[in-house]
């Protein structure tokens, strides 16, 4: 893959987060504001990544606006008019992350407490 196509790919990414937070927004009544908000970051994100792949610099894996930010702004000063939405922005990932880890880690749960009932109907005890 080429450093153009990888560019795009991240920018791609981006607007396909964009599009899901316009869309969530628009069409539902009960808006789910926090993962509104969360696809909101993650295009943010996934800009910067963008950008920084652009200067030659590869992202980090971090979720944090503002540090991505920061990188951005050694290549162009008009990213320090940036750092209160980033801020504001990264704050929306960590509850959503946490959420899902949770119902993971839940699922998981019960996957293994219904294995090892299975399990002990066949150990004698």
């Amino acid at each position: 893959m080429t450093k153009t196509d990888l560019i795009k790919e991240w920018f791609g990414f981006a607007s396909n987060d964009l599009y899901a937070a316009v869309h969530l927004f628009e069409t539902m009544h009960n808006k789910p504001l926090e993962i509104i908000c969360y696809h909101c970051q993650q295009a943010v994100e996934k800009a910067i990544k963008g950008f920084l792949i652009y200067h030659d610099v590869e992202p980090p894996y971090i979720h944090d606006l503002e540090k991505l930010r920061l990188m951005c702004e050694e290549h162009d000063a008009s990213f320090a008019m940036l750092s209160e939405p980033c801020r504001k922005l990264t704050a929306y990932v960590l509850p959503v992350v946490i959420q899902v880890t949770w119902k993971l880690k839940k699922q998981m749960w019960h996957t293994h407490l219904k294995k090892r009932r299975r399990f002990m109907r066949y150990v004698p005890v």
